[in-house]
């Protein structure tokens, strides 16, 4: 590796930091974010009383806190603040779940675990967890790059349970870890491009065990989601080859109960689905 990439890299976990802002003098508890795109999975913020304009000054930082380098969005539930980012200390890789009060900054608990990046991964535009953490009932579930999959007791960091998607599922680094993990009826659904035809599969999410799985579709970035139409709930899932309708809570190991399926170019997808009309 050349002296000019290791600086890079160096500058590039210096320069990353999360940073919370204080809108106005008063301090008040806003609504919890506690996966992709919000509670809803939807990118809708619900509060009210909100600035109009910022001052001239800009606004006020009322804490901040230097990180490595990662894709994962933050999550804020119950207080608390959850991040998940990779440090490089070269020739070790590092991978951590990071939680953090939410008033004033202060690390609660951390979890680092080692993980063997490839060579190429180093690169800042590279290496570092994609899937966003989530929270559920005192529950934090979080995906790193290689495919290290935890459920953590969101209060103090214990490891409830965990898993290696790579051994048991075969999936690829960083390829197959790109999507964000969602809950529905009490299963963990991951669109994770494991083998054989596991593109998506649900565990339960108190146990970790597998409950059933579908697809044999390669990654995208898309994130899925889950809505309610025509009278019944719908796993709504964008792969390279088609947007598919699965039946989240009752699909089984070898029968893709598919809703629908619209067969669409095969390039990677980025963009969540929405719904709307």
């Amino acid at each position: 590796m050349s002296e000019q990439l290791k600086q890079r890299t160096k500058k590039f976990a210096l320069a990353v930091c999360i940073a919370f802002l204080m809108f106005g003098a008063a301090r008040v508890r806003a609504e919890d974010w506690p996966q992709w795109r919000g509670p809803n999975r939807d990118g809708a913020w619900n509060e009210t009383g909100i600035m109009k304009s910022f001052p001239p000054d800009g606004l006020k930082i009322s804490w901040r806190a230097p990180v490595g380098r990662g894709w994962s969005s933050p999550v804020v539930a119950e207080g608390r603040v959850y991040v998940t980012d990779v440090q490089l200390a070269l020739p070790k890789f590092t991978e951590r779940v990071l939680c953090f009060d939410e008033a004033s900054g202060k690390v609660l608990w951390s979890h680092p675990y080692a993980v063997d990046y490839p060579e190429w991964a180093v690169d800042p535009n590279a290496g570092g967890p994609r899937a966003t953490p989530i929270v559920r009932e005192g529950k934090l579930f979080t995906l790193g790059a290689l495919g290290h999959l935890f459920c953590f007791d969101a209060a103090n960091g214990k490891v409830v349970w965990e898993k290696s998607l790579a051994k048991e599922y075969e999936v690829k680094e960083f390829t197959g870890i790109t999507a964000s993990p969602l809950i529905e009826d009490g299963l963990l659904i991951l669109y994770m491009c494991g083998k054989p035809a596991a593109c998506v599969v649900a565990f339960d999410k108190n146990t970790g065990k597998e409950v059933w799985r579908a697809l044999d579709d390669a990654f995208s970035y898309s994130s899925p989601i889950v809505i309610a139409e025509g009278g019944k709930k719908q796993l709504i899932v964008w792969t390279q080859e088609a947007v598919t309708s699965l039946d989240p809570p009752r699909e089984r190991p070898g029968g893709e109960k598919c809703c629908a399926r619209l067969e669409t170019r095969r390039c990677p997808r980025r963009s969540s689905p929405t719904i709307g009309c």
